[in-house]
């Protein structure tokens, strides 16, 4: 499986989805000007990589970070989609963390993390990063 890697720009986040160094990460600030065509990408490539996973026998620990400072109301579905497809991903039965990050006093981040963890029935680690 290729690794999909967008580097971060002062609307769009960074995305590192790399299968060979096991890193999975979404961060920095997401509002860019067509969400759809910046997140069509990325979840095509969840879709491969879960048919990928699937189809392999191997055992697989996952680990994916989500590290958003901002995210506007049209990256937020964007953002749902993600989490259900790691949701079908983990119900294949590999071995999945979703770890949250949000910065120290965040009460609104740390509550969207809670709430989509809920939405797609897929516990998620709550981290405060703290100053």
């Amino acid at each position: 499986m290729k690794k999909l890697i967008l580097e971060p720009s002062n609307i769009t986040p960074q995305i590192l989805l790399d299968p060979e160094k096991n890193i999975y990460k979404f961060s920095g600030q997401s509002r860019p000007e067509n969400v759809k065509e910046f997140y069509d990408p990325i979840l095509n490539w969840l879709e491969e990589f879960n048919t990928e996973i699937s189809m392999d026998n191997l055992s697989y620990n996952l680990t994916f970070i989500f590290d958003y400072e901002y995210y506007n109301t049209a990256s937020s579905k964007c953002i749902l989609e993600i989490a259900k497809r790691l949701k079908l991903i983990k119900d294949t039965g590999v071995q999945m963390e979703v770890v949250w990050y949000y910065d120290e006093g965040d009460d609104d981040m740390r509550d969207a993390g809670t709430e989509l963890s809920k939405i797609v029935k897929l516990p998620f680690t709550l981290m405060e990063k703290l100053e």
